[in-house]
């Protein structure tokens, strides 16, 4: 993982969205920022990143905070960074990603590091579409 901080703060004020999960994107797939669009459609923003992702050879899938920990625990999943989203003390109407790693928070793109409030929401795994494709 290479810790990537946003260029784009959330400022609805002027009717900007933060990239903050293009960032987590750019830290975990090692690939600049600017390359990353800012997936901000509360109703497709899902579907436009696994749509971008593809190509890719990737897909994101989203779990509850609630079990996770356990899950990763039970099937023996160690050393894994994923995204990790919640509330902020900044906002308390949007979601902010950070990278997580093995359920706990690693980074926070934001300039202010801050990390997320007690809010935790959930964690998003960036799966392999094509396994066999992976060379080893």
């Amino acid at each position: 993982m290479i810790p990537v901080t946003q260029t784009q703060l959330h400022d609805p004020a002027n009717g900007k969205h933060g990239n903050c999960l293009s960032a987590v994107l750019a830290s975990l797939l090692h690939i600049p920022i600017e390359t990353i669009p800012v997936f901000s459609s509360k109703d497709t923003w899902l579907k436009d990143m696994n749509a971008w992702l593809r190509p890719r050879g990737l897909a994101y899938l989203s779990f509850p905070q609630e079990g996770f920990h356990q899950m990763l625990a039970d099937f023996g999943i160690r050393g894994v960074h994923h995204e990790i989203y919640g509330g902020t003390t900044r906002f308390t109407d949007v979601g902010h990603a950070c990278v997580g790693e093995d359920g706990r928070l690693v980074f926070d793109p934001h300039p202010s590091r801050d990390g997320l409030n007690a809010s935790i929401e959930g964690h998003g795994l960036f799966i392999a579409l094509e396994p066999w494709r992976i060379q080893t």
